[in-house]
Formats: structure tokens, C-alpha cells, sequence
């Protein structure tokens, strides 16, 4: 993710309003739960603590987004998540015996029954989403359509184009049209960050490799003017 797969909004904007009233209603009942040693309240406060590390509100981490700031802070979405099934299947937590055999096959069959449909659907996810790490031409190529207002997104993907397709081991263009889509998507992203110099080099070398010299130096000189 990059500028502007998600847009920047105000204060102003209603999904901004509703995200932020949903926080203060979940620390403000943490807060007021927490000495009764309430499971979801710890989850609340977990989640808080573990994400205000990357939110950029209490130091600036130089990243905006990124799943992976979500491994942490998602063990408390597990433990809500868990505590809500224990109470649709109607089992009390606090009376539970984990042993090897009575959780999930004797005594809690009903929980087997709820998650299992859950661990199926996000297990064909993974295994559906493995065929896009073949190779960084096919993981980019699944992805820049999945983000396709992401300018980083974009110029990852004009670069595999240039990279692992448009040269041979004499340095020669093997395959022009390769070319030809890389410049389509530094353009993008340029078009998305008009300030974007890497984006501009890169569509510099794309003319040179493709011998159209005075289109090169043109993109060369903006990627020199924004850097």
C-alpha cells in the first residue's frame, strides 16, 4: 500500500466519525471493566497498546500501513473473537477444562462446529493466494490490480517489467512490449505522485533501452528537477 490506494480524509468525513466514536466507546469500556478482570476489556486494552507502537501518533515509524504492524494487536481480535463464540455456542469460559481430548471432541463440539467453517474458508485463501509468489512478474501482476491506485504498487511493477523481462544476458531488449507496459505504469505512477523522480528515471531508462533518446533525456531532466 501507498499513496493513494487509501485516500487521505478529514475530520470531517463520516467513516473517520464512526472509527473514531467506536475506539472511545471500547477504551472507555476497558477502562470501566478492566478491575473485574473482563476478558474483552483485556482484549481492548491489548489491542491499544500493541497498535499505538505503529499508529504514528507516539513516534513516527517512517511507514503508514502494513499487515504486518497487525501480528501483535491481532491476538487480541483472536481472543474477542474466541470469547464470542464461547458465548454463542453458550459455554462458560471460567468452567472450562483443557485437556487433550475434551475442548474440542467431548465437551465442546459445538465450538469444533463454529470454527471450522471459519479455518476452511481462510485456509482456501491461503492456498488460493500462494500461486501469486511463483515469482515477483506474477506477484506483482496479482497485486497492482488489487491496488491499482497505489503509486508504489505501480512502479514495483514497471520495474519487475523492466527487470526480469526486457534484457537479455547481453544486455540487449529482448522484448520491446515489456518495455512499452513498464512505461504504462510508471507513468500511473507518476500520474498518482506528479513528484514521484524515481518514476520519471525509470521511464528515462525505459527510452534509452528502446534507443528514443530525446524522450530519455526529457524524463531524465524532471527526475532531476524533483530530485
Amino acid at each position: 500500500y501507498s499513496f493513494n490506494q487509501i485516500p487521505i480524509i478529514g475530520i470531517g468525513n463520516i467513516w473517520f466519525l464512526i472509527s473514531f466514536v467506536v475506539l472511545i466507546v471500547m477504551i472507555v469500556f476497558a477502562v470501566l471493566k478492566f478491575r473485574s478482570k473482563n476478558i474483552l476489556a483485556f482484549a481492548v486494552l491489548f489491542f491499544v497498546i500493541t497498535m499505538s507502537l505503529y499508529s504514528n501518533l507516539i513516534m513516527i515509524i517512517g511507514s503508514s500501513f502494513g499487515e504486518r504492524f497487525l501480528f501483535v494487536p491481532s491476538l487480541a481480535f483472536s481472543i474477542a473473537v474466541s470469547w464470542c463464540v464461547f458465548k454463542l455456542v453458550k459455554i462458560s469460559i471460567e468452567k472450562i477444562v483443557i485437556t487433550k481430548s475434551s475442548i474440542l471432541f467431548k465437551m465442546h463440539r459445538l465450538v469444533l462446529w463454529v470454527v471450522l467453517p471459519i479455518v476452511i474458508i481462510y485456509s482456501s485463501e491461503v492456498f488460493s493466494r500462494n500461486k501469486d509468489w511463483e515469482s515477483n512478474l506474477s506477484l506483482y501482476t496479482a497485486d497492482y490490480m488489487k491496488s491499482p491506485n497505489s503509486a508504489h504498487m505501480r512502479y514495483y511493477y514497471g520495474l519487475v517489467l523492466m527487470k526480469d523481462k526486457s534484457l537479455n544476458k547481453e544486455a540487449q531488449v529482448e522484448h520491446p512490449e515489456y518495455l512499452d507496459s513498464a512505461i504504462v505504469q510508471f507513468r500511473k505512477a507518476a500520474e498518482i505522485i506528479p513528484t514521484f523522480a524515481d518514476a520519471y528515471d525509470q521511464i528515462g531508462l525505459a527510452y534509452y533501452r528502446k534507443n528514443m533518446n530525446d524522450s530519455a533525456l526529457k524524463y531524465y531532466g524532471l527526475a532531476l528537477q524533483f530530485n
